[in-house]
């Protein structure tokens, strides 16, 4: 019985925690995109570096997309991470002359599952990170990619996800 009360009070306590983690500001400034992948524009990195988007996908379920200045001391490096309750995924962009350079770093959290397939891609427009995931169990499966894209004229980025 004692034993009970504590899983069901710790189960209470980490609800809560994950619950407090993915309440967010949003400061995107346009989204737009297909039925399958979400393009969020963020502008004026340099006056605003670190900015995010939260939305809905399409299993109904919360997620957030963020930039921000990568920790790596690279000029115009900027990290790019997807936050979602059972998964998340980051990889870093470096931009020049509205263009990509490099792209590094990549990695993800799951809770649950297991990510069956990645590969991070680099062409002078965007970089890109896609991973399969399946649960444990066999009966959630998916696969998707976070896309980092150079646009405009002040090194903005256009992140796409499919997740």
């Amino acid at each position: 019985m004692r034993k009970k009360k504590r899983i069901r009070g710790i189960s209470l306590l980490l609800t809560l925690v994950l619950l407090m983690t993915f309440s967010m500001n949003v400061f995107a400034s346009e989204k737009f995109g297909k039925i399958d992948e979400e393009q969020i524009v963020f502008k004026d990195l340099n006056l605003n570096p670190v900015q995010e988007y939260t939305g809905i996908d399409k299993r109904g379920e919360a997620y957030t997309v963020k930039i921000e200045p990568s920790s790596a001391r690279a000029t115009n490096a900027w990290k790019i991470s997807y936050t979602a309750v059972l998964f998340n995924c980051w990889f870093t962009v470096q931009l020049t002359n509205n263009k990509v350079t490099t792209v590094w770093d990549e990695g993800y959290t799951t809770i649950g599952c297991n990510v069956t397939s990645e590969s991070l891609t680099k062409t002078s427009t965007y970089g890109q990170y896609r991973l399969g995931v399946q649960s444990w169990d066999g009966v959630i499966s998916f696969s998707g990619y976070l896309r980092a894209t150079a646009t405009g004229s002040g090194n903005d980025v256009t992140i796409t996800n499919t997740f």
